[in-house]
C-alpha cells in the first residue's frame, strides 16, 4: 500500500514536471514566432534573439509587456515577414493585443488562438491568410472588442459564434472568399459599432444586380472599382458611415436604377444618371441639382431633403412624367419655382424651409395627382393661383411662413371634404376665415400659429360641435379672451393652435366661458406663445 502511494507520488511529480517543461516562456514564445513568421524571404525581427535577463524580450521591436514582464501586446505593421502564425502563439496568456498587418503573412490561423482568453484586439489585416476562422476559436474569445481580417484570402462561411462575443464593436471581414449569406443572428450584435469600409474586390462581381449592405456601421468612400459592376440595379448603402465625394464612374453604370445613400456623410455634387429612384437626404451634398437631372424620364422618386443643396430647382423636374415623389426640404434652395409643370403622376412635393422666392406659378393646377403641397418657410409672396383648384385630390396644404396674400378661397373645390391638414398664410385681416372651412369634415388640424391678430371672426354658419368662443382680443396686448359665442365649433376639429400671437407677455389671461368641451385648455409662456388643445365629444 505505501509502495502504491509513493509510485502514485512520484508518478504525479513526473507529469506535473513534464507539463512544467513544456509551457513556454514568453521569451521562447517570441522566438518561436520569429522563427515561425520570418520566412524564407523575409527580414525584419532582427532584434529579437536570446539575452541573458529574463525580461530583455519586453525591449523588443513592437512588443509591450507588463509589471510581471508578461507579453501583452505585439504589434508590427509593415515589416516584410511573408512565414505564418505558429501555434505556440496560444501560450501568451496574457495578451490583450495582436497586430500583424500588412506583413505578408500566411497560411490559416491556428486553432490555438483560442487560448488568447485575455485578448480584446485582433488586427491581422492586409495579409494573405488562408482557410476558414475556426468556430471554436471564436467562441472562446469573449473578451474580443476589435476582430480584423480585412483584405486576406480567408473563405467559407461566416462563423456564427461572433454573436456570443457581447464586447465586439468593430468587426471587419471584407475584402475576403466568404461564401453564402451573412448569418441573421448577425443582427443580435448590439455592441457592434463598425463593420469596416466596403472591398474594392466586389468590383470584380460582374453579374451583380443587387448590392444591399444598409445599416452596417459601413465606414470610408464608395470605392471607384465598383464601376466594374455592369449589371448593377441596386445600390442600397443607407444609414452607414460612408463619407467623402461619391465616384464619378459611378454614373458609368447604365443599369442602376436606384440610389440609396440616406444618413451617411457624403459631400460634394449630387450625381447624374438613369436612375428611377435618387435617395440622398440627410448628408453633406452641396451645390446645384444638375440640369440634366430632367432629362431623367425614368425617375420616379427624388429625396435629397436636409442637405446643403442650392440654386434653382431644375427647370424640367417638375414635368418629368412618371416622378410621383419629391422632397428638397431643408437646403438652401433659390430663386423661383420653375413656371412649367406637367408631372401628372407628381403625389407629393416638400420644398419647406428654403429660399425660394417669387409667386406659385399657375402651372401648380397641372399636377392633378398632388395630395400633399408643403411650401412653408420660404419667400413665396402673391395671392395663391386660381389653378389651385384644379388639385381636386389635395389633402394637405401647407403655405406658412411666406408672404402669400389675397382671399384663400376654399370655394375653389380645394377637396375640402377630404382635406385633413392646413396650414394658413400669416395675413388674417387680409385672409379671413372662410365659411367653406365647416364643411371639411375630414380636417383634423388648423394650425393659425404666428399671426399678428387684432381681431378673428369665426364663420357663424360652422356647423356641429360644441359650443366655444370665437373672438380673440388682446388690448396692449396684454390680455386675450375666448369669448362664448353663438355658433358651433366642428366636431371634427380636434386641435386649434393660435402660437406667438405676435407679442403675447407673460401676461396673458385665458378666460373661457361655460365651455362645453372635453380637453384641455394650456397658456404657456414659453416663447410667448399660447397653444390651444381641445378634444372634441
Amino acid at each position: 500500500m505505501k509502495m502504491s502511494f509513493s509510485y502514485f507520488l512520484l508518478h504525479s511529480i513526473f507529469i506535473l514536471f513534464v507539463s512544467v517543461s513544456h509551457s513556454l516562456s514568453d521569451l521562447e514564445v517570441l522566438l518561436k514566432l520569429k522563427s515561425s513568421m520570418v520566412g524564407p524571404s523575409g527580414s525584419g525581427l532582427k532584434d529579437w534573439n536570446h539575452s541573458s535577463p529574463p525580461s530583455a524580450h519586453c525591449s523588443f521591436s513592437g512588443v509591450t509587456c507588463d509589471d510581471y514582464s508578461r507579453v501583452t501586446s505585439i504589434s508590427i505593421s509593415f515589416v516584410p515577414l511573408s512565414g505564418s502564425i505558429p501555434p505556440e502563439i496560444g501560450h501568451l496568456k496574457n495578451l490583450i493585443s495582436l497586430t500583424l498587418s500588412a506583413t505578408n503573412l500566411t497560411g490559416e490561423l491556428p486553432l490555438e488562438m483560442s487560448n488568447l482568453t485575455s485578448i480584446k484586439f485582433i488586427n491581422i489585416s492586409s495579409n494573405n491568410f488562408s482557410g476558414t476562422i475556426h468556430r471554436s476559436m471564436i467562441a472562446k474569445l469573449t473578451e474580443l472588442e476589435v476582430f480584423n481580417v480585412y483584405n486576406n484570402n480567408l473563405s467559407g462561411k461566416l462563423p456564427t459564434e461572433f454573436v456570443k462575443l457581447k464586447r465586439l464593436k468593430t468587426l471587419h471581414l471584407g475584402g475576403n472568399y466568404f461564401s453564402g449569406e451573412i448569418p441573421e443572428v448577425y443582427s443580435e450584435l448590439q455592441s457592434l459599432e463598425s463593420l469596416g469600409e466596403i472591398p474594392t474586390t466586389l468590383g470584380n462581381l460582374k453579374m451583380l444586380e443587387h448590392l444591399y449592405l444598409q445599416v452596417n456601421q459601413l465606414g470610408g468612400q464608395i470605392p471607384s472599382e465598383l464601376s466594374g459592376l455592369i449589371s448593377l440595379k441596386s445600390l442600397e448603402l443607407s444609414v452607414n458611415e460612408l463619407s467623402g465625394h461619391l465616384p464619378e464612374n459611378l454614373s458609368e453604370l447604365k443599369n442602376l436604377i436606384l440610389l440609396n445613400l440616406f444618413v451617411n456623410h457624403f459631400h460634394g455634387p449630387v450625381p447624374g444618371g438613369k436612375l428611377r429612384m435618387l435617395i440622398l437626404m440627410e448628408n453633406y451634398f452641396s451645390g446645384p441639382i444638375p440640369e440634366e437631372i430632367g432629362e431623367c424620364e425614368s425617375l420616379v422618386r427624388v429625396r435629397l431633403m436636409k442637405n446643403l443643396l442650392n440654386g434653382t430647382i431644375p427647370s424640367r423636374l417638375l414635368s418629368l412624367p412618371l416622378l410621383n415623389f419629391l422632397e428638397l426640404n431643408d437646403n438652401h434652395f433659390t430663386g423661383e419655382l420653375p413656371p412649367q409643370m406637367s408631372a401628372k403622376k407628381l403625389d407629393r412635393i416638400t420644398l419647406s424651409n428654403n429660399s425660394i422666392a417669387g409667386k406659385i406659378p399657375p402651372a401648380i393646377g397641372n399636377l392633378v395627382s398632388l395630395t400633399s403641397l408643403s411650401l412653408e418657410t420660404n419667400r413665396l409672396f402673391g395671392e395663391l393661383p386660381v389653378e389651385i383648384s384644379n388639385l381636386k385630390k389635395l389633402l394637405k396644404l401647407d403655405i406658412s411662413g411666406n408672404n402669400i396674400s389675397g382671399r384663400f378661397q376654399l370655394q375653389l373645390n380645394l377637396k375640402a371634404e377630404e382635406t385633413d391638414f392646413a396650414r394658413l398664410v400669416k395675413k388674417p385681416s387680409e385672409w379671413p376665415i372662410p365659411e367653406e372651412m365647416g364643411s371639411m369634415i375630414s380636417l383634423t388640424i388648423l394650425d393659425l400659429s404666428y399671426n399678428n391678430f387684432s381681431g378673428l371672426e369665426m364663420p357663424m354658419d360652422w356647423r356641429g360641435g360644441i359650443g366655444i368662443a370665437h373672438e380673440v382680443h388682446y388690448s396692449s396686448r396684454e390680455n386675450l379672451d375666448l369669448l362664448r359665442a353663438q355658433f358651433k365649433w366642428p366636431r371634427h376639429i380636434t386641435s386649434v393652435k393660435f402660437g406667438d400671437a405676435n407679442g403675447l407677455n407673460k401676461k396673458e389671461i385665458l378666460k373661457v366661458f361655460h365651455g362645453d368641451f372635453i380637453g384641455s385648455f394650456e397658456s404657456s409662456i414659453l416663447h410667448e406663445q399660447l397653444t390651444i388643445s381641445l378634444g372634441i365629444r
